[in-house]
């Protein structure tokens, strides 16, 4: 526990299960030790519940921390959730982290993943022996959700199996282990209704609104979460787990925000441990544990991860996300480090590194017209000169966007301003219509290997490049279905009338295995998508608009957070441009990957 002499603004509960009567574990225990050290050594309004189960040994016996530890028993979790409830208040920052066994489960609630079931945690039965139980995702699901609406910003680490798979691997351990629905049915608490409705689906499909929570995993519903021997340690870790206390650390310490965490958590992984891939759900807007403690060095769009390829630095990164052969990138280290590195050789086998975009090229393809009279005005001049991912024209016909003025006025969506806040605007919109005109090349060989069809309230199904007509508060409903025999990875986009991009799956993205009944992969994921006129164009007396659905669909995981632009003038999807006075990393390659992008045009009309 932290200092009592004032009221907590921290709650942290911290699980480790090693003990399990058919395939103990070894680094759990361990592992929320160590964080626990971490935290309160970084806290001091903290409060701390640790709970854990183990095999006894001696060494685990001896590294026990300062905090009182119950047993890891269902009903002493519930408690710790019951008792952390009850002190939330607006502005608590909540930190829950669980290392041990993954349990997949049959789907359970309308809102459940058909394609890869549901997830529970294995804690111990009861004390006195080493029976565990599962902990259903929906029932820590309804405590979150609690916490969330009563203003807590609330963190979950799950370093466990998604997958429940009984594979064994002679290098490592993995943690997950099979279900028995036998006591899963013994131990049913509560009615089973999760909630009021909703229009977006995500996995694990637990909360309602993902506004107040951040989610990270160990890996994705088919994979297997491993525990490794890092170099230096003598003991086994959770991979999830020792790399969040390696980015904490390097990324300046308890504040750090989801949305650079995670990639550079995805190199990492890429590094050390490939086949294991790391998700994020909810909001990446928000900071881990904490009030934010940002590097200014980070300002601006989503990183890339970043791995060595040999003797190369490798953008994970490609023609996807709308990037182009010489655009230039700041590799980011840590908050010591140089924000742009000159001489790779210097990072030369040192892992975990994100890259920023410092020039977006593929944005020249759409031309900017400029009919701002004979005479530019100083201001103008300099700002044109520092836009290089922009091409502007005076006398041409063929441009996307033209700036004019008109009565002392620059016409662009109205917007009044300085020479800098114009042309931010058109550089947004440039990469609006970037964004929803990527698209692959014919033949890919992705595209036979999946099928994707969006349908209506009345059962008719659309395909790619289709415009739908929708009333407001219409259903849609998005269907991918996998016909081949690795997985696929589904990004969801929104382009919104407003020039807003939003990931409405609130997910790093979603993986469908390949179907294999026996295993519980259906082959198939749907996602319901509910039509609305904004509320914005609904004040001004618009009755209609058009959206843009864009789904990308990838032979590997990455990731497209830089597609994301919040409301027009938002700072933080604004990128510093300005090369002057700086070395640039030349990265080696880019990412490559096989890839499908298709889209739907939804017209919504007002009812009534």
């Amino acid at each position: 526990m932290g200092d009592t002499k004032s009221t907590p603004t921290h709650f942290a509960l911290l699980i480790g299960v090693n003990s399990d009567s058919q395939r103990p574990l070894k680094g759990c225990v361990r592992d929320v030790r160590e964080i626990t050290k971490y935290l309160n050594k970084s806290l001091t309004r903290l409060h701390t519940h640790l709970l854990t189960a183990e095999d006894d040994s001696p060494a685990s016996v001896s590294e026990r921390t300062a905090i009182p530890e119950l047993l890891a028993t269902y009903s002493n979790v519930k408690s710790a959730l019951a008792e952390i409830l009850s002190s939330t208040r607006p502005g608590t920052y909540v930190y829950i982290h669980y290392s041990g066994h993954g349990v997949r489960m049959e789907a359970s609630s309308r809102y459940s993943s058909r394609s890869t079931g549901d997830l529970a945690l294995n804690v111990l039965e009861h004390a006195g022996d080493n029976l565990t139980q599962p902990l259903p995702g929906m029932e820590l699901a309804q405590v979150l959700k609690e916490m969330v609406s009563r203003g807590a910003i609330v963190t979950l680490v799950l370093d466990c199996c998604f997958s429940g798979s009984v594979l064994r691997d002679k290098s490592a351990v993995l943690r997950c282990c099979e279900y028995d629905p036998e006591i899963d049915k013994a131990h049913v608490e509560g009615d089973d209704d999760d909630g009021g409705d909703r229009n977006a689906y995500m996995f694990p499909n637990w909360l309602v609104s993902p506004e107040g929570y951040t989610v990270i995993t160990a890996c994705g519903p088919h994979e297997v979460a491993m525990e490794l021997k890092f170099p230096g340690r003598t003991y086994r870790h959770g991979a999830l787990s020792y790399f969040i206390l390696q980015t904490i650390e390097k990324l300046g310490g308890l504040g750090g925000k989801h949305a650079h965490i995670y990639p550079y958590l995805c190199s990492l992984f890429r590094q050390y441990r490939p086949t294991q891939n790391p998700m994020w759900y909810g909001n990446p807007e928000l900071y881990f544990f904490g009030e934010q403690t940002l590097s200014p060095g980070l300002t601006g769009g989503a990183p890339f991860a970043v791995v060595w390829s040999g003797s190369c630095l490798q953008l994970q990164g490609g023609e996807a996300h709308g990037i182009c052969e010489g655009d230039q990138f700041a590799v980011y280290t840590g908050p010591a480090s140089d924000l742009v590195v000159s001489d790779p050789e210097t990072i030369l086998g040192k892992k975990g590194r994100i890259a920023r975009a410092l020039t977006h090229h593929a944005l020249r393809r759409y031309p900017i017209k400029l009919d701002l009279g004979p005479l530019l005005s100083k201001d103008w001049h300099i700002a044109l000169a520092n836009r290089d991912n922009l091409v502007f024209e005076e006398t041409t016909d063929l441009f996307a966007f033209c700036v004019a003025m008109d009565g002392g006025e620059y016409l662009i969506r109205d917007n009044r301003g300085c020479p800098g806040q114009v042309l931010d605007v058109a550089e947004r919109l440039a990469k609006f219509e970037l964004i929803r005109d990527i698209k692959n090349k014919s033949g890919t060989p992705l595209e036979s290997q999946c099928s994707i069809q969006l349908m209506n309230s009345a059962g008719e199904a659309f395909q790619s490049g289709s415009i739908i007509n929708t009333r407001e508060r219409d259903r849609l409903k998005l269907i991918v279905k996998n016909r081949g025999q690795t997985t696929l990875y589904v990004h969801v986009y929104n382009l919104a009338p407003l020039n807003q991009i939003s990931n409405i799956l609130a997910a790093s993205y979603i993986a469908i295995p390949p179907r294999d009944i026996d295993n519980g992969f259906t082959g198939e994921w749907t996602h319901v998508v509910g039509t609305m006129i904004p509320r914005d164009l609904s004040r001004k007396g618009i009755s209609s608009c058009e959206d843009v659905i864009k789904l990308l669909i990838t032979s590997q995981p990455t990731s497209f957070a830089s597609f994301e632009m919040q409301k027009l003038n938002d700072s933080h999807d604004r990128v510093e441009t300005d090369l002057a006075g700086k070395e640039q990393v030349s990265l080696g390659s880019i990412w490559t990957e096989d890839w499908v992008a298709v889209s739907f045009r939804i017209r919504t009309e007002k009812n009534g």
